[in-house]
């Protein structure tokens, strides 16, 4: 072992069994409280200012999640009768799912016995679809004019209606995946990736986490370490890389069906035009600053807290000009899973955040704060990697290193202990410039098992 992964791997170990990571929520992002509500004729300035701009863009996506994460309820269906209705909707549903015309008509005869077993086996296994070791990009999602399509060629289809010049779209994928992919978005009509590069990226191995045991050892596996990969915010390298000073984040799985996809691509738009108007109004302040003129800014875009607000002067404007800016849509909360926008408390300063349940204490005040959010992040972010004078900057300078996650898990029957980097759009966006927009809950569709699929957002 080198000097160097020693001292890594000691200060790993006291980030994981001696500090405490969590964050300090001071209050939730509401209405006129942080998060921007605009009518329908803002909306549409904002839309056309996009057009008059004409900006150039690209997409990043984090596409190496696995597909057997779909199918989870399958799996150990004898074992956990709880599951059973999620598998009886399943079966009876099977062949209004896009991937069923796949599946050969010998095999689609012996599941019509209705056998889970049978059915799961077909679709889990290497002998079968292989589901089970496909990311989920390359799961079959739609039926489109007759045409199957899956996450990838949906999304570039999608991005290319969007485009107003040449655009890059960049998937972050597992290793080892990228010839069938690519193969797969070839297969698209050329009208519907004319506009687009396609290119990929893995995340870097480097940034793996090492791993311990509760008694705070590290782990050997095979002859050498064991290690997991640090979370997506070890994907702010990979965002880094990206050469356009514009660009759109989304999952790979938040994909509407290709024909409801205009309203989705409208919400684009009138984002982008929201921080293209932020930021002429930032070169506007900057050359004749003022303190009203700061809080005029800050009416309008409601971006920093009172406690900012009552300190700034000339040099904090030279910072908030200085660094990433974003705008990101955020929905009404429904009660599903995820992570919010939120204000929150860093010794004597108050920031605007997303934060994710799993940086938040058990401490009864912090999860009602969280409990009680008014929105969500479905993650449908613009950024911009650029200062006002368009010189790029690094986005790692900007990540809180604070702000690292630990990660229990059991592994192989023993419960391991390791530290995720800072959340892509969490700490690792921290020092940003942050604007939150509410959005219309139709642009979020995620996928998270194969039954979202039934779902209107996902029928033509």
């Amino acid at each position: 072992m080198s000097k160097d992964e020693k001292s890594i791997i000691n200060n790993q170990k006291i980030e994981v069994f001696e500090k405490e990571q969590f964050v300090n929520l001071h209050s939730a992002c509401s209405i006129g409280n942080g998060i921007l509500k605009l009518d329908e004729e803002y909306q549409n300035r904002l839309i056309q200012l996009f057009f008059d701009e004409q900006p150039r863009f690209s997409f990043f996506i984090p596409a190496s999640g696995s597909g057997s994460r779909m199918f989870n309820f399958l799996f150990n269906h004898e074992s956990t009768p709880h599951n059973s209705n999620e598998i009886n909707i399943f079966v009876k549903n099977l062949s209004k799912f896009a991937f069923y015309s796949l599946i050969p008509s010998d095999e689609r005869e012996k599941m019509k016995d209705d056998d889970p077993k049978h059915i799961a086996d077909f679709l889990l296994s290497s002998g079968g679809m292989n589901f089970s070791n496909l990311p989920k990009g390359l799961i079959p999602f739609h039926f489109v004019d007759g045409v199957i399509y899956n996450p990838f060629q949906e999304q570039v289809a999608q991005a290319n209606d969007l485009m107003l010049k040449r655009g890059e779209i960049h998937f972050t994928i597992q290793e080892g995946f990228e010839e069938i992919v690519q193969r797969s978005i070839n297969e698209l009509s050329p009208l519907k990736k004319s506009k687009l590069k396609v290119s990929y990226s893995n995340q870097k191995s480097v940034t793996d986490a090492y791993c311990f045991d509760n008694d705070q050892n590290e782990l050997i596996e095979e002859g050498g370490y064991l290690r997991r990969p640090a979370g997506h915010g070890a994907l702010i390298q990979n965002l880094n890389l990206i050469d356009d000073d514009v660009v759109l984040i989304k999952n790979i799985d938040n994909v509407q069906h290709y024909s409801r996809s205009e309203h989705s691509n409208a919400t684009w738009r009138m984002v982008m035009g929201l921080l293209l108007e932020f930021k002429k109004d930032l070169r506007k302040l900057r050359t004749s600053y003022s303190k009203e003129g700061i809080y005029e800014l800050n009416r309008k875009y409601d971006f920093l807290s009172d406690s900012e607000l009552k300190q700034f002067d000339a040099s904090d404007l030279e910072r908030i000009i200085s660094r990433p800016s974003r705008v990101c849509g955020m929905v009404k909360n429904e009660g599903g899973p995820g992570g919010g926008p939120f204000w929150v408390r860093d010794k004597d300063q108050i920031t605007k955040q997303i934060v994710e349940g799993v940086e938040i204490s058990e401490v009864e005040d912090q999860k009602n704060v969280f409990r009680d959010s008014s929105h969500f992040n479905p993650v449908l972010m613009v950024i911009s990697k650029t200062d006002l004078d368009g010189g790029a900057l690094d986005l790692t300078d900007y990540v809180d290193d604070k702000k690292s996650i630990i990660v229990k898990k059991m592994y192989r029957g023993e419960e391991i202990n390791y530290l995720e980097l800072p959340g892509l759009w969490n700490g690792s966006m921290s020092n940003w410039n942050s604007i939150f927009v509410e959005v219309s809950i139709d642009v979020f569709s995620p996928v998270k098992t194969s039954l979202d699929l039934l779902s209107n957002a996902h029928k033509d």
